[in-house]
């Protein structure tokens, strides 16, 4: 299979050793196929799988809670008053 990966390609991929590439397959922590015996894996699904455990830096965690914080403090709309007449 041209476009999947083997253990070790995977393992090269994510940093990660075989050992572990292995353990996590067995817990099902990891995206992968089999292929009879074969465990295979999808680039771009590795890559997902990679993009999804990013963890954001503090600057970026700070924006976040700074445009959340904006956000809650936007004026709640008022309904317009009643004529009285």
């Amino acid at each position: 299979m041209e476009d999947s990966w083997n253990v070790e390609q995977a393992a090269a991929f994510l940093g990660l050793s075989p050992h572990t590439i292995r353990a996590y397959v067995a817990t099902r922590r990891l995206p992968h196929f089999k292929v009879g015996a074969r465990v295979l894996f999808d680039p771009a699904e590795l890559a997902a799988w990679r993009a999804a455990k990013r963890v954001p830096t503090m600057v970026e965690e700070l924006r976040a809670r700074k445009a959340a914080a904006a956000g809650k403090r936007q004026p709640a709309a008022r309904p317009l008053a009643a004529s009285a007449g």
